[in-house]
């Protein structure tokens, strides 16, 4: 915090800090062929909003595959799950995410 674009007080609320603040991910691919999948986690973790007290925690999980069609053109599908939770009662969210990614390198 406060090295890396964030901010480590608000003029908003000089009160609140973004200063506990963590995020680590954990991540596996396996190739075989033209054939790769790969599954991941995000946790990350923050002093919630400026202007409102309550932590927020975010978890993301995804899963996805490709296809390598031709060198520089590959194609496959992407799931992702997040939950989002606050401490602040009615601030939570979760959702998915579907991708249909297309990747062209030239």
């Amino acid at each position: 915090s406060g090295k890396s674009g964030y901010v480590k007080q608000s003029s908003l609320a000089t009160a609140r800090s973004r200063e506990a603040q963590n995020v680590w991910t954990l991540g596996a691919q396996y190739t075989t062929g033209p054939f790769t999948v790969g599954l991941g986690y995000l946790n990350a973790q923050d002093a919630g909003s400026l202007t409102t007290t309550g932590k927020l925690k975010t978890e993301l999980y995804t899963i996805g595959a490709r296809y390598v069609v031709a060198p520089g053109l590959s194609v496959g599908p992407e799931f992702d799950h997040f939950k989002i939770r606050s401490d602040v009662a009615g601030s939570n969210d979760k959702g998915n995410v579907f991708l249909a990614r297309t990747d062209l390198a030239f």
